[in-house]
């Protein structure tokens, strides 16, 4: 009834003025609720978080947030970057996994980038795959690149809020990768905490380049190789940091399974590996493993 929805509009206005809370979580969907809240949140200049009402216990962690980082839950931009060629099996596999994924009402657009000699397969895939959470794009190679040119040219930022998620076709994702990365990029890259993050310049002090999906199980820079287990290691938090989760920790390897990137970082490596392309030689480091890399974008 309208005088029942107006009195909910004044009802919220009252405890929006009076708390001045830094964020608004409240249900997606056509109801009174949802929408007094987008107009006290327009009213009073705070952030609204409208996650589907099946994903409103994902957000548990919002609480550990600091002010800033729900502030400007928005501003950062996400596009997750597949890249593929001739695996439309696995493709099919990875797609299907990240459109099981929880997105909590944020708009994600999904690109596809295919080397020039994807089979029929990969591209009908491709083109065909349904997105309701945002724009969809499909790159085809002219003349074929190889995976260094591949994952160089996946993503590119169009502005210091633009975040590339990369994913190769023969991996698949939680359902949650999406929350995490969100966590994470809020937390260490957007409000700042460790990471120190500098949304003005797209680059985090500290030399925080992104954000790794997968925990490494081999250490790559010796030889020979040796496994590793990092949970081990490192232990998991005390109670009360949270009882039984593994640390996040800093790695100076990039991950190729699945990673975050952030944009002024990668625009640098942008334009290290066009130049790395054209027949710059590339970093000796001593008694490095990746001296040995011909074909690794990660050198």
């Amino acid at each position: 009834a309208p005088g029942r929805c107006a009195a909910l509009l004044v009802a919220l206005d009252d405890v929006v003025g009076a708390t001045q809370p830094a964020a608004l979580v409240v249900p997606s969907g056509d109801t009174a609720l949802a929408e007094a809240a987008r107009e006290v949140a327009a009213e009073h200049g705070v952030a609204l978080l409208q996650p589907p009402a099946a994903e409103l216990p994902l957000l548990e962690w919002v609480a550990t947030l600091p002010p800033e980082g729900l502030r400007r839950w928005h501003e950062p931009r996400v596009t997750l970057c597949v890249i593929t060629e001739r695996r439309p099996a696995s493709l099919e596999r990875l797609l299907a996994s990240v459109s099981a994924a929880h997105f909590l009402g944020d708009t994600v657009d999904l690109s596809i980038s295919a080397d020039a000699d994807a089979d029929a397969g990969t591209l009908a895939l491709s083109r065909g795959w349904a997105w309701p959470h945002g724009a969809t794009r499909l790159a085809v190679r002219a003349a074929k690149g190889g995976l260094v040119a591949a994952v160089a040219e996946a993503w590119t930022p169009d502005g210091y809020h633009s975040h590339g998620l990369l994913l190769e076709d023969d991996i698949e994702v939680s359902p949650y990768f999406y929350v995490y990365a969100k966590l994470a990029l809020l937390r260490y890259a957007v409000s700042g905490e460790e990471g120190g993050g500098v949304p003005a310049s797209g680059h985090a002090a500290g030399g925080l380049l992104g954000v790794s999906l997968y925990t490494p199980r081999l250490v790559e820079l010796t030889m020979p190789r040796r496994r590793v287990d990092m949970q081990a290691d490192l232990g998991t938090l005390p109670a009360s940091a949270g009882g039984g989760v593994p640390h996040l920790y800093l790695q100076q390897l990039p991950c190729s399974w699945g990673s975050l990137f952030l944009p002024r970082p990668w625009l640098l490596f942008r334009a290290y590996m066009q130049a790395r392309l054209e027949g710059a030689p590339g970093p000796l480091v001593p008694r490095s493993a990746s001296n040995g890399w011909a074909t690794s974008w990660k050198k």
